[in-house]
């Protein structure tokens, strides 16, 4: 059973990583540059490695190959890092983690329990 989902990941991540390239060679949106073009191929490649993880690979692939799309299409790499500078993507990523230990340790739920107790509610 776990080589047969291999299997299919693996070929549904084949399957969207040949529609990448086929969307950057053959450029079908009008109004796309060629970067465009290209950046729109890195970033479904990078989703499909980040959904299908073939070979269950790291997460960080997916990274890698949107930083070299963008380098591939010609964008300066201070350009394409600047997103990891903002202060929002932070925010989230503490946030993120708060909410995995708040489910984690259980946490919310006795404080949801605690609520529910002050304000008698059934």
């Amino acid at each position: 059973m776990k080589k047969h989902k291999n299997i299919i990941t693996s070929s549904l991540s084949i399957i969207v990583l040949i529609l990448g390239v086929i969307t950057a060679l053959t450029m079908p949106f009008d109004g796309l540059s060629k970067a465009g073009h290209i950046m729109l191929a890195s970033i479904a490649a990078a989703i499909a490695f980040w959904i299908f993880r073939p070979g269950g690979g790291v997460y960080t692939i997916g990274a890698v190959v949107v930083l070299l799309g963008g380098t591939i299409a010609g964008i300066p790499m201070p350009d394409l890092a600047s997103g990891f500078a903002g202060a929002s993507l932070w925010m989230l990523i503490s946030a993120m983690l708060l909410g995995y230990a708040l489910l984690k340790t259980g946490l919310g739920r006795r404080i949801v329990y605690g609520l529910f107790k002050r304000f008698d509610l059934t």
